[in-house]
């Protein structure tokens, strides 16, 4: 007997922002636990725990994990998944060698059949400016409901790029006023 095959949903995405940094001051900002706890550490989430995996002068690698509460906009198929409590794994690895820079994103939530994955360059512009461009996709295992939770995952997707470029941005302004 054969079997059918139903072949995963996926999905790709592009951003790129420009950042007021250097690509090598920006360098040395994303890949320090200081900005990492300054991005990602929130007193709202219901638990945070961040992995240095290594942190050497060629390469960078940290592992983050944060517990939130699913949210009223997250679809209900997607809440049956997942429970009272949505574990957001994420893997951060950037080459320290450039400019350009090149890094990979992974973002995986136990008990979802997705994730969002990517890649990222950091490019120098000029000595004041540089800009980070990420290619990514979404990968959703299940036909039924993946449309519904590939929506969510692209959210998931953007408001991280987003609010990331926008965290770097204080981040950077801040260590100019110290």
């Amino acid at each position: 007997m054969g079997r059918i095959l139903i072949p995963d949903i996926m999905k790709k995405f592009s951003h790129s922002h420009e950042l007021n940094a250097g690509a090598e001051q920006v360098i040395a900002i994303v890949t320090t636990e200081s900005y990492l706890r300054f991005r990602y550490e929130d007193p709202r989430l219901l638990g945070f725990k961040l992995d240095i995996e290594e942190d050497g002068d060629d390469d960078f690698a940290c592992q983050i994990e944060r517990v939130v509460s699913p949210g009223e906009s997250m679809p209900r198929v997607a809440k049956r998944m997942v429970g009272d409590k949505i574990v957001i794994k994420q893997e951060n690895k950037w080459s320290r060698q450039g400019p350009p820079y090149s890094g990979r994103l992974t973002v995986t939530i136990p008990g979802m059949p997705g994730s969002i994955s990517g890649d990222l360059s950091l490019v120098a512009l000029d000595s004041e400016r540089s800009r980070i461009e990420t290619e990514g996709r979404i990968e959703v295992k299940i036909p039924i409901a993946g449309s519904q939770i590939e929506r969510m995952l692209l959210g998931l997707a953007q408001d991280t790029f987003a609010e990331s470029m926008q965290s770097i941005n204080q981040y950077i302004a801040e260590q100019k006023k110290a």
